[in-house]
């Protein structure tokens, strides 16, 4: 019976590479897909309706897709109706197909209670590495079109709401694994750059038979590294690291390496209460992080 796939996780965790890899053995994603752009080079993977939908239900409870409170509620009727639609587009294939988002984190209740045998591919990656891949991405954004606005500069006046966004993300995630034990497969970012047989364990957890001969397109010099961190409170950094173990534990790909954390003074870090471009040029380039791509 054709599957539907959720492929999801916090934003910078891997999911564009894993939907790459995916779509690469057979999976269909569908044709109307967001492009490639500094930060993913080779397409995001994601269908633009699925992608207007999600950020829709968030702009109506005053949020963005780097969202921090409760889980949204959206009404079921509403939800069902909209999930519907993109299912029936997709059907047309006939095949396995699959949406990628990490909005969908938010809103995963509502696709696993409509589709009609959904399953979830759901990527992970450790709390520092996506701050720091959020910082270089807003690097190379600012540069290209400077502002000091506080929305601008928020991950690095900010980082805590970084953190407490991967929270809620990651949370969900944990909640519908557990919902949906044999529906969902838990797979780390790390794992899927140091070459793990991410197709052969989809098949296997959720039944398919995509390509496991194909090229993944996965970039392997992506490894984790020594990542600089401002103090945060004991109760976010508990949080932060109590999460990272659940996710490990019940993983069915978990890292086998993660980035040194170095917990740092805030002035240490060099963030000052007025931030100018030139001022964050120099954060950026003593943290080295390229302007010329973000990872």
């Amino acid at each position: 019976m054709r599957r539907q796939i959720i492929v999801s996780g916090f934003h910078r965790s891997g999911t564009s590479m894993t939907m790459q890899a995916l779509v690469n053995a057979g999976l269909y994603a569908g044709n109307s897909l967001i492009g490639g752009d500094p930060s993913n080079p080779d397409g995001h993977f994601e269908d633009i309706d699925t992608v207007n939908l999600h950020d829709s239900w968030l702009r109506e409870h005053g949020s963005d897709w780097c969202h921090t409170g409760e889980i949204p509620q959206i009404e079921p009727a509403q939800a069902t109706l909209a999930i519907a639609a993109i299912q029936d587009r997709l059907n047309a294939s006939e095949r396995h197909w699959g949406i990628k988002d990490p909005r969908a984190c938010l809103f995963l209740k509502h696709w696993f209670n409509t589709l009609d045998n959904p399953a979830g591919v759901f990527i992970y990656r450790h709390y520092a590495s996506c701050l720091h891949s959020l910082q270089r991405r807003q690097a190379n954004e600012l540069l290209v079109n400077p502002s000091t606005s506080e929305h601008a500069i928020r991950f690095w006046t900010r980082p805590e709401v970084a953190l407490q966004s991967w929270l809620v993300h990651n949370k969900a995630l944990l909640a519908t694994a557990a919902e949906y034990p044999t529906a969902c497969v838990l797979i780390s970012q790390e794992a899927v750059i140091s070459g793990a047989p991410v197709i052969k364990t989809t098949n296997d957890a959720l039944s398919l038979s995509l390509d496991t001969q194909c090229d993944i397109g996965v970039d392997a010099a992506k490894t984790a590294q020594r990542r600089e961190l401002p103090v945060l409170n004991s109760s976010l950094k508990g949080e932060l690291e109590n999460t990272w173990a659940q996710l490990q534990s019940v993983s069915t790909l978990s890292a086998d390496q993660v980035p040194e954390v170095q917990w740092i003074e805030p002035q240490g870090l060099g963030l000052q209460n007025q931030i100018t471009p030139s001022s964050l040029v120099e954060q950026w380039d003593r943290l080295d992080i390229p302007r010329s791509q973000a990872a």
